[in-house]
């Protein structure tokens, strides 16, 4: 069951790469965005997420509409102490509920 939950995120990022179009907005456009959130997280705190975690906190809470707002908010979510207490509760780190899959590399 969790290696089916895991993919996904994958599924869905695989569905808009088969598209052309997503209404009105070009998948360039969406990796572009993906990669932007990804080089800020990189720059803020040395955090790499995945571009499947990267659209699945964009579209599932719009209130974090820019690049900057999603990589904070990744960035908060994967902090030691945000780690621990994900930990104690057994679950991932997560923003509104969507779990941040990635891992650090070096700034």
């Amino acid at each position: 069951m969790r290696k089916f939950l895991m993919m996904i995120p994958l599924a869905a990022t695989l569905g808009f790469a088969g598209c052309t179009s997503t209404g009105g907005i070009d998948t360039g456009q969406i990796a572009a965005y993906e990669q932007q959130v990804q080089q800020i997280a990189v720059s803020i705190c040395g955090f790499l997420p995945t571009a499947a975690t990267v659209l699945n906190i964009f579209v599932g809470n719009p209130a974090l509409g820019t690049a900057e707002a999603i990589a904070q908010a990744i960035c908060n979510a994967v902090t030691p102490s945000a780690q621990l207490q994900a930990r104690k509760r057994a679950t991932m780190p997560n923003v509104g509920g969507v779990p941040v899959h990635g891992r650090f590399v070096g700034r």
